[in-house]
């Protein structure tokens, strides 16, 4: 059961042994749980239940994990699944459509091989599984991934990408979209806008359906040819905005810049409000990376053109990783992401909260204990709520060891 917190979210991060600094009155702590080995996304119900997904680790068997809580903090329901024998499988992302449903996307592969596949999941609000569809061909025969997952008021939309094996770095990105009970109906690809040759590589890893249903998906993409055994590319976060069928109707550089193939990008989509969010790559956080993070968002309109900008993380001491977003009900943006701790040099679970004109309206920087804290995924929960999740490490290079789940609103709690 999540644990009900009462009081103003300082005195309730020493009530469950996480010390919080925070700015913005406004906005407290309400509930915190813990769920599974690892937690990577969170999604809201139209009810205000939250559901969150990563994976668990039992008997060295890694599985998939979703669970479901209450408005209240109270866990609803938990499952899992991996296939028999050796073979593995983790959730990555998660979305709750206007109805209810429940689309979980993740990777599955054997391990008896280098490639993989992925599955799309869809489920009832009360846990119930609808039905799971996974790619043809995983054990060994395909190499491709899903990075996120969106759901319209009429399907299921999966971003993702193949992707070479070993010394290959091909990457070829995708959105392929099914009904509500996971039955594929269309695909297309992602690529960049026109004038980049269409064999550099690509990858879509963001994914948002508006509420008159078309789709913003977010990726990267080179800018260069890539040749095997580079692993730093000329390349620019990239976004394609289709038809609820899946036509393009634009595809727009959103920032360019020396990007890697793992950067982050994802976007949201509110009313007239697209955001996206970009980070240089997963390592730099990491006290051990060449050089500081660099996050940075951006607001641009629904016909491809930027607003504004907004960047942090570039001190050393502070370097900031940027991994998810989400629009609230007030058209403010809440970012989540990992940060360096000077302080005991560890990480920080790191949320802000940036305002429709681009200012800096809360923010969170504390959870300090324990010292390896890393944030993962945001959800708005209403006009001015988010829930997040994110996981624990035993040190600064270690494997997740817990997933924990909170949720912020305003007002006392």
């Amino acid at each position: 059961m999540g644990r009900r917190l009462m009081v103003a979210i300082v005195a309730v991060a020493f009530a469950v042994g996480l010390p919080a600094t925070a700015t913005g009155a406004d906005t407290t702590l309400r509930w915190s749980d813990r769920a599974g080995t690892e937690l990577v996304g969170t999604a809201v119900g139209p009810d205000g239940s939250v559901v969150a997904v990563g994976r668990k680790i039992v008997k060295s068997k890694t599985k998939m994990l979703v669970s479901s809580w209450a408005p209240d903090g109270t866990r609803s329901w938990t499952a899992s699944w991996a296939p028999e024998g050796r073979a593995l499988s983790d959730a990555v992302a998660v979305d709750v459509g206007v109805g209810g449903t429940i689309a979980v996307v993740g990777r599955v592969h054997s391990v008896h091989c280098e490639g993989g596949g992925w599955f799309l999941e869809v489920r009832q609000p009360d846990g119930a599984l609808v039905q799971r569809y996974v790619t043809p061909g995983w054990q060994c025969e395909i190499a491709e991934t899903a990075a996120d997952v969106a759901v319209g008021s009429d399907q299921i939309v999966v971003a993702g990408y193949d992707y070479g094996c070993c010394d290959d770095p091909q990457h070829d990105g995708w959105l392929r979209a099914f009904t509500l009970d996971a039955t594929p109906t269309w695909s297309t690809d992602f690529e960049p806008p026109e004038g980049t040759p269409y064999e550099y590589f690509d990858r879509a890893t963001g994914l948002a359906i508006a509420s008159d249903g078309e789709i913003y998906a977010a990726g990267w993409a080179a800018s260069r040819e890539v040749e095997a055994g580079t692993y730093t590319w000329q390349g620019s976060l990239i976004v394609q905005k289709m038809t609820s069928g899946g036509g393009v109707l634009w595809r727009e550089e959103a920032f360019a810049g020396r990007y890697s193939f793992d950067t982050t990008a994802k976007v949201a989509v509110r009313e007239q409000i697209v955001m996206v969010l970009g980070a240089t790559r997963p390592g730099p956080v990491s006290w051990g990376a060449k050089g500081p993070a660099d996050s940075w968002l951006a607001r641009m309109t629904t016909e491809g053109s930027v607003n504004w900008t907004r960047s942090w993380g570039k001190d050393w001491g502070t370097a900031t990783q940027a991994e998810d977003l989400s629009i609230d009900g007030q058209m403010n943006t809440w970012v989540v992401g990992t940060r360096r701790d000077p302080s005991d040099r560890g990480y920080d679970l790191a949320v802000r909260r940036i305002g429709p004109a681009g200012g800096l309206n809360w923010t969170l920087r504390g959870l300090e204990m324990p010292p390896f804290l890393h944030g993962t995924g945001v959800a708005a929960i209403g006009k001015s709520g988010a829930a997040v999740t994110g996981f624990e490490t035993e040190d600064r290079h270690g494997e997740a060891t817990a997933g924990s789940v909170w949720t912020f609103g305003p007002g006392p709690a």
